[in-house]
This record gives structure tokens, C-alpha cells and sequence, in this order.
């Protein structure tokens, strides 16, 4: 019938398509009328025939000549389809049994034996990687993770025994070991790692798998290629890889210690980082200097504390307590160096924290000085020992409490201690009376533009948390239309005592890692795998399964006692302006 019908060419194309699934569905290969669809020039065509070639590959001796072809089609569908046929059998057990053979005595194998065991070829994983060469999308690239998975028991074993080595094409290496999560041959991926062929992607994608297997020197290695090759990111990515496998490379310390002293920034700090993080000796005097200099590059100098912290040398942290605790030094490099110093010598730095406390006219310095030690475990209970009994100027203390309720945690002991040191009377206890006098003020006198400007005062840190339309954090609720469903004494209630009422999905999140530390913020993401936090400051942080502790919930991230500091007049205007967001 297809051969005397009468069809024109459109007719043609899709009569015969669907002729080759009639074929399909009563068992019958066709593979003239295949091999045709296959070179249609409609990409769709050839997609749905690489599809009936899935189910017919074994009883065609061609096949994986075709597929070869197939999978370096110029349509994206096409290569889709091919890479998945190479690995992908819709066939029965009983039927793949029949075409192998082994379904019969030996003396009566099909010819289509031998076109079965071309698909048992550990090299097949190289026709079904070809298609790297070509423009990748997000389903082409699922198809191919899938495909080589589905092939590891056989390429992988002849890999390892030196049977093949994908051409020593390195991007087929890291496309296969990524999909297989490990065991990336690491001197074969170091070989071209700077060819003219390998572009920023695809060196972060093998750098990645080199790290994750790479010995001391093989690790040296790689940092050396970075330092000549002047690659920043490179060298950001083995410093947190052997951070993570807490492993320290082989280093050559004088190419290290010329790159301390670069003209490029990046390359710079990293450098700085890592003469710390790994402890090279002859780099100490320049760690030492950085950290007495007052006039120092301040991302440098975080930079160098960054890996001092993760060396743990103790001369250096003994150094860095010793700059914390100078009366005479910038209380900025005192505040930097407190901050870094918490994360290691939480005991020893409260002390030390407290006495800046009392001293800096500046809450920017207090509220780096106390943020790291407020994330350990300890953390509230030693800066309450250290401040209580002293006196804080009352803007410290507010900015203290705005920390403290910023890390999710509460504690009573702290937040006595704070309000004693800083003399802050609470709003919260004010009686209905008072209350109502300042909701009368917030419907008479108080002018919402006046509110405003208090709402994106600094020191109150209203927009980090809190988005007007695009503007701001992430982290509260949107205000662009609060004051169409909020009124006026439930906005001032919300100021007044910010756990009264909290909008659901903002609670926050508290947890406790197995290194002591404490994050907390609002939940985004979890799964059994790790916990995805949003902070406070805005910052988006993923803790892993294995890293926690325990896990809980805290309180509402806006600080009680916010306004405690504004007069009756300012809290007025806020809540109006706040009541009129929406509304106008």
C-alpha cells in the first residue's frame, strides 16, 4: 500500500510516520522504512524514529552506527532521544533474551547476538557523552546524567582497568564522574586544565571533581597552575576544599608569598588566606604585620583573619586576642579582630567584648563585636557574666538587644543584663491608657512623612529585614500594602511586643550545629539532606544534615524593644506612616 499510494510530500512524511508505528505495534521491523524517517529533514521525524529505534536496536545490525550519528544530530530533540536509546530498552527481559541468544542452545544463536553485545561496549558511554561538542540544554543534560549511570557497571570497571579513557577527552571525564558523584581520575583531569579548549564553566566543573579526590601534592599541584594562570576562582575553590577535607596542600612558599604581595586584589586575599589557613611559616611575619597595621586594607586584613581562624596557630590567635584587647588601637581593628576571634575563643573574648561595650560611642563596632560570640553555644550566658555590673551608653545597649534578638535566640539573663547596663525602660508593660493616648496621636498630630524617614533610620534596620515593593530585605513580610489590612492598634502592638503576633511562615528557625555554633532565621528550604535559612542580615545560609545538632523555634527576628528609644511623637508617626502603606 505505501508503495502504490498516491500522497504529496507533506502527506508523505506523516502517512509514513505513522505507518512505522502500525509496524511498532504488530512486531514487525521495518528498517528501510526507518532508516528513511531517521533522515528526514523534520527534526520532530527524526526524534519520534530514534524512538521506534530504542525498541528495534537489537534486531537492526546498524543501530549504534546510527545512534553514533543520532546523537550528534543538530536537533536538540534528536540527540535527546539517541543518548537515551544507548542505554534504554523498552524490551521485555524474555525479549532481550531472545535477541541476545541466551534464550536458545549455543548452537542455535541469532545473528542479532552480535548486535547486542555492541551495546554491552564499555566505549558506548563515549558515543553517548558526544554530544558535549554541541549547544546543552536542561533535558539533554538529564538524558545524558541518566544514560551514564545507567551505563557505569560497564564503563566504569573498563575505566579503571585502563580499557578506555574517553579519548582523554576531559570534559567527557567530568561529565561521567560528576553524574557518578566520585571517583574522578585526577591526574587525568589536571593534564589540560588551562587548554585553549576549556572555558571558566567547565574548569570550575573539573576543578570541582579534582578536589573532591586530590591528594596533598596533587593538590599543590592545582594551586600552582592557578597562581601562574592567575585564576582567582581557582584558587578561592582549593581553599574551600581543603577546608572542608581539612587537608593542606603542598605548597611552594615563595610562588605563594609573591602573590601576597600582587597587584590583584583577588588573587591577593587569597593568598593572604591561605598563608593562614595552612600555616606556612615563612608568610607568618606578613599575617603578624596585617594584623598591627591601623591603616591596613580592611578586606586584606579579613582575609588573612579568615584563614588564621581555620590555621588555628595559636602565636597568631594569641596575637589576635592581644589586638582585641589594646585600649590603644582603632576600635574598628578591635571590633574586626573581636569578631573573628569569638568564632574560636568564645570564653576568652566575652571579656574582652564587654569592655569594648563600654567604650565605643559607635553601635556599628558594638554590633560586630558581639554578633560572632552571640552565635556560639555559651555566647549569651558569657557576655552576661561580662556585662553585668558595667554601664553601657544607652544607643550600645539598644543595638546589643537588636543583635541579640536578630539571632533567634532569647535569654533573659542577657537581656537584663543589657537593659540594666544601658538603663532601657520598656515600652512593652505601657497600660491601655497610654496606649490609646499614642494611637490618638497617630490619628491627630503625627505625619506619616515623619514616619518614614524614622522607618529608614539605620539605626532602627526597619528596611534589612523588611521590603517596601522592591526596596529592602527579604526577610519579614512586604509592607507595600500593610495598611490596607492591619490597623492602626494592631500595628503599634506589633512595635510594642513583636512576639505577640507573628505572621505565619516568619517564625524563625534555630539551629544548633555540632561545632557549637547557632544560625537562625526564617526557614526557606528543607529537606533530609540539609536546612536553608534566610538571616536577619539578609544572608542565605544552607546547614547540611551531618552538621546539625538540633534544631528549633525561635523567636520573632524583629528585636523587642525596638522603639524603646523613640519618643512617644516618633512611634506615632511610624505607625501612621505605616498605616497609610497601601492605602493610598
Amino acid at each position: 500500500w505505501l508503495k502504490t499510494v498516491q500522497l504529496t510530500a507533506e502527506e508523505r512524511d506523516h502517512v509514513h510516520l505513522e505507518s512505522l508505528w502500525c509496524y511498532q505495534t504488530a512486531q514487525s521491523v521495518q528498517p528501510e522504512l526507518l532508516k528513511s524517517l531517521l533522515s528526514n529533514a523534520d527534526g520532530r521525524i527524526r526524534a519520534a524514529a530514534v524512538r521506534v529505534l530504542s525498541h528495534w536496536k537489537y534486531l537492526i545490525p546498524e543501530s549504534r552506527d546510527l545512534l553514533a550519528s543520532l546523537v550528534q544530530d543538530a536537533n536538540p530533540r534528536v540527540r535527546l532521544e539517541a543518548v537515551r536509546a544507548l542505554s534504554f530498552s523498552p524490551l521485555q527481559d524474555s525479549e532481550r533474551q531472545i535477541a541476545d541468544g541466551s534464550a536458545f542452545p549455543e548452537d542455535r544463536v541469532p545473528a542479532s547476538a552480535a548486535t547486542v553485545a555492541k551495546f554491552d561496549d564499555p566505549k558506548l558511554i563515549e558515543t553517548a557523552l558526544l554530544p558535549l561538542r554541541q549547544p546543552m540544554d536542561s533535558n539533554l543534560d538529564y538524558a545524558m546524567w541518566l544514560t551514564t549511570k545507567e551505563l557505569a557497571a560497564r564503563w566504569r570497571p573498563a575505566f579503571e582497568k585502563g580499557e578506555m579513557n574517553f579519548s582523554s577527552d576531559a570534559e567527557q571525564v567530568a561529565f561521567a564522574f560528576s553524574a557518578m558523584g566520585s571517583g574522578a581520575p585526577v591526574e587525568l583531569l589536571l593534564k589540560d586544565l588551562y587548554g585553549e579548549s576549556v572555558t571558566a564553566d567547565k574548569r570550575a566543573r573539573l576543578v570541582q571533581l579534582i578536589g573532591a579526590g586530590a591528594d596533598a601534592a596533587q593538590l599543590g599541584r592545582l594551586l600552582s597552575g592557578a597562581i601562574q594562570a592567575k585564576d582567582a576562582a581557582t584558587f578561592q575553590s582549593i581553599l574551600t576544599v581543603t577546608a572542608s577535607r581539612k587537608i593542606v596542600p603542598v605548597v611552594n612558599a615563595d610562588e605563594l608569598g609573591a602573590v601576597v604581595s600582587s597587584d590583584d586584589p583577588v588573587l591577593r586575599r587569597a593568598a593572604l588566606q591561605a598563608a593562614g589557613q595552612w600555616n606556612v611559616a615563612s608568610l607568618r611575619g606578613t599575617l603578624e604585620a596585617i594584623l598591627v597595621q591601623k591603616d591596613s586594607d580592611r578586606a586584606d586584613l579579613s582575609a588573612a583573619l579568615a584563614g588564621i581562624i581555620q590555621g588555628r596557630d595559636k602565636g597568631l590567635l594569641d596575637q589576635l586576642q592581644a589586638v582585641a584587647s589594646d585600649k590603644g588601637a582603632v576600635v574598628e581593628l578591635r571590633a574586626i579582630a573581636l569578631a573573628w576571634l569569638s568564632s574560636v575563643r568564645a570564653a576568652e573574648s566575652a571579656p574582652i567584648v564587654a569592655q569594648l561595650l563600654t567604650e565605643t560611642t559607635e553601635p556599628v563596632y558594638a554590633a560586630m563585636a558581639v554578633r560572632t560570640l552571640l552565635s556560639d553555644r555559651n555566647g549569651p550566658k558569657l557576655l552576661a557574666t561580662a556585662i553585668t555590673g558595667l554601664e553601657l551608653r544607652n544607643e550600645i545597649a539598644l543595638e546589643v538587644l537588636r543583635v541579640l534578638r536578630e539571632s533567634g535566640r532569647t535569654d533573659a539573663e542577657l537581656e537584663s543584663a543589657i537593659r540594666a547596663a544601658g538603663k532601657i525602660a520598656s515600652r512593652k508593660s505601657l497600660t491601655d491608657e497610654q496606649k490609646q493616648s499614642l494611637l490618638k496621636l497617630v490619628s491627630t498630630t503625627a505625619k506619616a512623612a515623619d514616619g518614614e524617614k524614622i522607618f529608614r533610620t539605620e539605626s532602627l534596620g526597619c528596611l534589612k529585614c523588611h521590603a517596601i515593593g522592591a526596596a529592602g530585605g527579604l526577610v519579614g513580610p512586604d509592607m507595600i500594602s500593610l495598611g490596607a489590612s492591619a490597623q492602626p492598634d494592631y500595628l503599634l502592638e506589633s512595635l510594642l511586643n513583636p512576639n505577640a503576633k507573628v505572621k505565619e511562615n516568619y517564625h524563625t528557625t534555630v539551629v544548633a550545629t555540632v561545632e557549637g555554633q547557632v544560625i537562625a532565621g526564617v526557614q526557606i528550604q528543607r529537606s533530609d539532606k540539609s536546612i536553608t535559612l534566610r538571616t536577619a542580615d539578609n544572608k542565605v545560609v544552607t546547614v547540611a544534615a551531618d552538621q546539625i545538632e538540633e534544631v528549633g523555634q525561635g523567636v520573632s527576628l524583629m528585636p523587642e524593644g525596638l522603639v524603646d528609644a523613640l519618643t512617644d511623637n516618633e512611634i506615632a508617626s511610624l505607625v501612621r506612616f505605616l498605616s497609610e502603606l497601601g492605602r493610598t
